[in-house]
């Protein structure tokens, strides 16, 4: 249902009340069902549901903003090597789009969980996540400061 159907579905009520009660009514259902019309246009709805990122059809889809899943999903990946970094539904829907995708997690029972249902264009690498090593602080010196030539009194 679009803006134009919510106003064809209206028209009958605005002929039969005046507009100043009209109107607020009208705005009023299109306020309330414009973000829910989008979120099931979008998936949004569908994922909420599902708890996983998923497009309207079903499909997996990467926790991106819609606009960046539309930016992306125009261009060719066919020849191209994908570099991931955390695998999950990002990682099913890049392997659709690219001919290899290489992903990296962090989270070894994440890892296990997904490596069973990946197709075969994607490598799961498991890397161990380790604390960086502590490092020494250098203490900054203050260097004398250099005054420009206008600065300088002759």
């Amino acid at each position: 249902m679009s803006q134009f159907a919510i106003r064809e579905a209206f028209a009958p009520i605005k002929k039969l009340l005046p507009a100043w009660l009209s109107n607020p009514i009208r705005n009023s259902f299109t306020a309330i069902l414009t973000p829910i019309l989008y979120s099931v246009r979008t998936g949004h709805f569908r994922s909420s549901l599902k708890m996983a990122a998923v497009s309207r059809h079903g499909e997996p889809i990467p926790w991106y903003t819609y606009p960046t899943l539309d930016f992306l999903s125009a261009r060719n990946y066919t020849s191209k090597t994908i570099l991931e970094f955390g695998g999950g539904q990002s990682t099913l829907w890049w392997s659709s789009r690219a001919k290899h995708v290489v992903t990296f997690e962090g989270k070894k029972d994440w890892h296990d969980r997904i490596a069973s249902g990946l197709p075969a264009n994607v490598e799961l690498h498991y890397v161990q996540k380790t604390p960086p090593a502590p490092t020494q602080r250098k203490s900054l010196k203050s260097s004398p400061r250099r005054q420009s030539p206008a600065m300088t009194s002759s």
